[in-house]
């Protein structure tokens, strides 16, 4: 034996070889336990718990192992030194992970939403959820049937309200006013445009028709009917405005006192045509904001329902593999995340003891360049 050793050290090429040859072997188990110590890592991290770890076999475990990290950065700690014990798992040092760490937060919250979704859609929803979901119907059910009462209640009003107002405070200008022979006849006045004057009767004969077909029309109301009696509604307000609007710029502007009247006379009258159409304004200011309260309260009670129906109705098998994508997708996401971070961890593949520390923090490393040496126990 003393010969061959002899001999070997003699032969400088052979001695070279051999040398090579051992640094060859060490560097390898050094990287094989690296890896299997950051592909433990990860499978512990994600719950993984695999029965065999690809290129580690406990029975060649090496006495003296040089460790180093895979990718290059800045050292951000250094939590051993020179003969220091630890244990296997131990975080030996690290580098600066800043963006790792949020990547693999918002790794892990995109997995968690895509799992509760997926979990969700199985399993379906809860007792409680659908009762949530009924009693927001009902609300919405009872919300629409109050609009409506609102609108009947206010229809009713506001013909009362317009029919009033044209009686008060324009059959002083006709003659026969509720007749469909009416004249425009303001004792003691005289008036510059004819054509507005036409107009003016024209509208009131129509207008003397349209509050009549209203009253039957709400009189005869139902839901059936409802529809049609409110467009009507807002069509005999609008010709109502328009009358009235007609007579205030007839009486303001060419409407002139004769040598038996007065311009008080015609002042009170302008006075009294313009209230009636404040009046009339506020009796379709209602009606609209009744009819956008009922579109309002069907569009509440659709969605509610549409959510109902959703709650209860199965998972389509489409819908569930979409989900399901999503969570497989994510999770792969997650363990990239995870592996990136991981990489950037010196951490301790078995129970040894430190003998040799070449990083420090704060300084660059480089990848795969042993930074630090433990003996295994």
């Amino acid at each position: 034996m003393k010969h061959h050793i002899k001999k070997v050290l003699l032969t400088p090429k052979l001695a070279i070889g051999i040398a090579s040859g051992i640094a060859v072997v060490v560097g390898i188990t050094a990287v094989v336990m690296h890896q299997r110590t950051q592909a433990e890592r990860f499978a512990e991290i994600n719950g993984i718990q695999p029965s065999v770890i690809s290129g580690y076999d406990n029975s060649k475990t090496p006495k003296d192992i040089v460790l180093a990290f895979p990718v290059g950065g800045r050292v951000k700690s250094v939590s051993v030194k020179i003969g220091d014990t630890v244990t296997a798992g131990t975080v030996l040092a690290s580098l600066d992970a800043g963006n790792a760490i949020g990547a693999i937060n918002q790794a892990k919250a995109a997995y968690l939403v895509a799992k509760t979704a997926y979990d969700r859609l199985v399993s379906g929803a809860s007792t409680p959820d659908i009762e949530v979901t009924q009693a927001a119907v009902d609300s919405a059910s009872t919300a629409l049937d109050n609009a409506k009462q609102n609108l009947v209640r206010d229809i009713t009003t506001a013909h009362n309200s317009v029919n009033s107002a044209v009686v008060a405070n324009t059959n002083v200008l006709f003659s026969n006013p509720q007749s469909t022979s009416l004249q425009f006849n303001f004792p003691g006045t005289v008036q510059t445009n004819q054509q507005l004057v036409i107009n003016v009767t024209n509208e009131r004969i129509k207008i003397n028709a349209d509050l009549d077909a209203w009253q039957n029309e709400i009189a005869s109301l139902n839901s059936s009917n409802v529809d049609a009696v409110v467009s009507d509604s807002v069509a005999y307000m609008g010709t109502v405005r328009s009358y009235l609007t007609d007579v205030i710029t007839l009486l303001s502007s060419y409407t002139q006192a004769t040598a038996g009247g007065s311009q008080s006379t015609i002042t009170a009258a302008l006075g009294g045509v313009t209230s009636a159409k404040a009046s009339v304004d506020g009796a379709y200011l209602s009606v609209t904001n009744d009819v956008q309260q009922i579109k309002s309260a069907k569009a509440g009670l659709d969605q509610a329902k549409a959510s109902l129906a959703l709650k209860q109705a199965p998972a389509r098998t489409e819908d569930v593999a979409i989900a399901a994508a999503q969570v497989q997708s994510t999770q792969g996401a997650l363990q990239i995340a995870q592996s990136v971070y991981n990489n950037m961890l010196i951490i301790a593949p078995v129970d040894g003891k430190i003998i040799n520390v070449s990083v420090t923090a704060g300084q660059i490393a480089t990848p795969n360049t042993g930074a630090i040496e433990i003996v295994s126990q």
